[in-house]
């Protein structure tokens, strides 16, 4: 089979949806966070606490109903599974170099790193032959993600149609799985985005913003950064699963009734 030529357009912004109404699969288009602001030193998570993040979290959580805000796939008590997930939700402006925080929302595994926003990681632990990213677990993760689109699209002919970030290109790429990811690329018809290279923001000029407050790049280049990144990896001090109030029996219902009415 031929592989399609992928339709990449490039962009030098994405804004997040201002008000979700689950399920929203626009939240799976939302792009890889860029390297000079990711990793600890420059999250939401990290900056804010773990307290902070925790309550913000559980109460994220509980509004969405325990359910994936991308989906709507119900997850109820297997939270402890560490099956949903916060993520938080950003507008980006490659251009000036910014990303603002706008709120987190709940995802599935296959919305979250399956399939969904954290795809550059999936790749990365992919090709690194990672036994949490098989190559069949990034085709499950590829046609959840495609089918939703798909299914957007379809049910909003008049709206722009979204397009999902470029980094499943690579995929389509791979020698092992490449067909298979072309294929489905062809069967909903997916069409990608990038951010526009000829215009994007040095490494230096990157910052976040949570409110009004700015929290520029930690890492000086790119060398830094992947120092740090592989310190985490062997550390795994990044995995969400080391967080230290997993719910569980009767602490989910305790946390339930606490955010209830907070």
């Amino acid at each position: 089979m031929d592989r399609p030529k992928f339709d990449i357009k490039y962009v030098t912004e994405w804004q997040a949806p201002e008000e979700i109404e689950a399920p929203d699969a626009r939240i799976i288009c939302m792009p890889n966070v860029p390297k000079p602001i990711q990793g600890p030193g420059c999250q939401p998570r990290t900056i804010l606490g773990n307290s902070t993040w925790n309550h913000m979290r559980k109460r994220c959580y509980f509004l969405a109903g325990y359910k994936c805000e991308c989906c709507g796939r119900e997850v109820g008590k297997d939270i402890e599974k560490r099956q949903l997930a916060a993520h938080e939700l950003f507008s980006y402006d490659f251009k000036a170099g910014t990303a603002r925080f706008k709120q987190c929302v709940a995802l599935c595994h296959l919305c979250h790193t399956q399939g969904g926003v954290h795809s550059g990681r999936a790749y990365t632990m992919y090709k690194k032959g990672n036994p949490f990213m098989t190559a069949n677990m990034v085709l499950e993760g590829a046609e959840h993600a495609f089918s939703l689109v798909h299914k957007w699209n379809t049910e909003h002919p008049d709206e722009e149609p979204l397009r999902l970030y470029a980094t499943w290109v690579e995929f389509a790429k791979d020698k092992q799985i490449g067909q298979d990811i072309c294929a489905l690329i062809e069967k909903y018809d997916v069409k990608f985005y990038a951010p526009d290279p000829k215009t994007q923001a040095p490494w230096g000029n990157w910052k976040l913003f949570i409110g009004k407050k700015e929290y520029p790049t930690p890492y000086a280049n790119e060398q830094e950064w992947e120092k740090k990144m592989e310190e985490l990896n062997r550390t795994q001090t990044d995995n969400p699963r080391n967080f230290k109030d997993p719910f569980s029996g009767g602490v989910f219902d305790e946390i339930k009734e606490t955010l209830k009415n907070s």
